[in-house]
């Protein structure tokens, strides 16, 4: 049975998400960094009879995340929290859980990814140096014009809230190269926290591609991440991508699922 959950529970949740992290890196980073009370966050969490921690459902904004190691919780009560929410929302999780929870939630759009660790970081040495910036607040926006011309990511105005909200929380980090006086490549960090960090945002102006800026840019943010004792993982579904990934050094070690409503 689900019941919304506060500070006293924050012990009780850490402890359950750290168990498998790799899935948990989003809902770990949010309860770690905003605790229980934030306005764009809140967290439920499924007890057995027993008492016993089995699931946790967690909103972020318009995300809905859930964190569970199998299929024993209370699935029918995920579902009644998850249909009061407002449209238009989106939840994340395991694939098996996704897949089953989705449809009965009125979700009928599902997209799949897979879910990469970083083992260990490999830098190639003879990648040239290229100049690289670190995104403040007062160029963070700069990163968003060439995100902007991503048609895969379909930026828009929840993710400027979000990337913001990452680097002015000290919860994301993005670094950038410039060439001709605008952003050509860029790598973000999202859910930092004091275990793990979540590769996100990757991306290269199409008149660049193909000459290993985007990797360069991946490997500066994994080092620092590295250098700060954090688990690296990110998220893909592009095998083209997959493979300069894995050259940098990722291993996929599973499956992810994001379900949307129908447009």
């Amino acid at each position: 049975m689900f019941r919304k959950m506060n500070e006293s529970d924050r012990e009780a949740a850490l402890g359950f998400l750290i168990e498998d992290l790799a899935y948990n890196v989003f809902c770990f980073g949010d309860i770690e960094n905003f605790g229980f009370e934030a306005p764009f966050l809140d967290v439920w969490g499924d007890y057995s009879d027993q008492d016993t921690l089995r699931s946790i459902l967690l909103r972020y904004y318009t995300h809905y995340l859930i964190a569970a190691p199998g299929n024993d919780f209370d699935q029918a009560g995920a579902v009644r929290i998850l249909q009061t929410a407002t449209s238009p929302w989106y939840m994340s999780g395991k694939e098996e859980i996704v897949k089953r929870l989705a449809p009965l939630a009125g979700l009928t759009y599902l997209r799949y990814q897979y879910l990469a660790e970083l083992d260990p970081l490999i830098e190639e040495k003879s990648q040239p140096e290229y100049p690289v910036e670190w995104a403040t607040r007062e160029t963070i926006h700069e990163v968003f014009a060439l995100m902007n011309t991503i048609v895969e990511f379909n930026f828009n105005k929840d993710s400027t809230d979000s990337f913001l909200q990452n680097l002015e929380s000290g919860t994301g980090r993005t670094v950038f190269m410039k060439m001709s006086g605008g952003v050509v490549s860029s790598a973000s960090s999202a859910a930092e926290n004091s275990r793990s960090a979540m590769i996100v945002g990757v991306c290269t102006a199409p008149e660049f591609r193909g000459k290993g800026y985007a990797s360069y840019c991946m490997v500066q943010l994994c080092r620092t991440l590295i250098d700060d004792d954090k688990r690296v993982f990110l998220f893909y579904d592009n095998p083209a991508a997959g493979r300069i990934y894995k050259r940098i050094g990722f291993r996929d070690i599973g499956r992810w699922a994001m379900a949307f409503q129908k447009e």
